[in-house]
């Protein structure tokens, strides 16, 4: 049997277990509705693409039975969120997100799905594809990273894991996290910044006395010292008379 319900003006539908709510424009979710919390001990798929969710709160009575879950193109920048404990989650796909921070997302799903098996995060910040303009090599190291802090995956971003980077995840996969530096702060342009220079002052260098070296023989010193003019040796200054000073 399939039963129909309405969120405002778009239909949600529940069958053989199954929850489907696809959203768009107008209709799309922000949260999760009330209507089916109650349904969600019955529910092992649930798809909730094409909303406008941030947050997945709601699915916490969805933890002990669910198995797959599909949140693509939703509006999620954080998995804290999601219910503490999905036992039997198997299948999760959160492609076309906000997620950026890869040790976060690696972190909740490997503490709350311990039974994860096929992963998706295409499209998201956090996920260095080629689709996001990625090289191969990051793809790469991301791949054997997320392995190694998810041991159980076998799929990940529609690609089975090779044997290659399970034995690489398991050898040595905590060497394969990526760190992205901070970005320097923004400069001026070209022009400014010459315009800046040509108005400073050249900063002065300190005074170091050069020290002669009594255990080496004479030889010549060199010394970054400050030198003072004071016009005495000017050979101009014979043709100036006190009268005109």
């Amino acid at each position: 049997t399939v039963s129909v319900l309405y969120w405002g003006a778009m239909p949600f539908k529940f069958a053989s277990g199954s929850l489907t709510i696809i959203g768009e424009g107008p209709t799309a979710l922000s949260k999760v509705p009330s209507d089916v919390v109650p349904a969600g001990a019955e529910v092992k798929q649930a798809t909730l693409s094409f909303n406008d969710l941030a947050s997945l709160e709601g699915l916490e009575r969805f933890g002990s039975t669910l198995e797959t879950l599909i949140l693509d193109n939703n509006r999620l920048a954080s998995l804290k969120s999601l219910p503490p404990q999905l036992p039997r989650l198997k299948t999760l796909w959160i492609n076309n997100n906000q997620l950026a921070d890869v040790e976060e997302t690696l972190s909740v799903l490997s503490a709350r799905c311990p039974a994860l098996d096929y992963l998706s995060l295409l499209r998201n910040p956090c996920c260095p594809h080629e689709l996001t303009g990625k090289n191969e090599h990051e793809y790469s190291r991301f791949r054997i990273y997320a392995k190694h802090r998810i041991p159980t995956l076998t799929t990940l971003d529609a690609d089975p894991v090779s044997e290659e980077e399970a034995k690489t995840a398991k050898e040595r996969g905590s060497f394969y996290h990526t760190v992205v530096a901070e970005q320097p702060p923004a400069t001026a342009s070209p022009a400014a910044a010459e315009a800046d220079a040509e108005g400073a002052e050249e900063p002065k260098k300190p005074t170091r006395w050069a020290e002669k070296d009594p255990t080496r023989p004479t030889e010549a010193v060199f010394s970054n010292q400050r030198h003072f003019y004071s016009g005495k040796t000017s050979e101009g200054n014979r043709f100036i008379g006190n009268d005109m000073l």
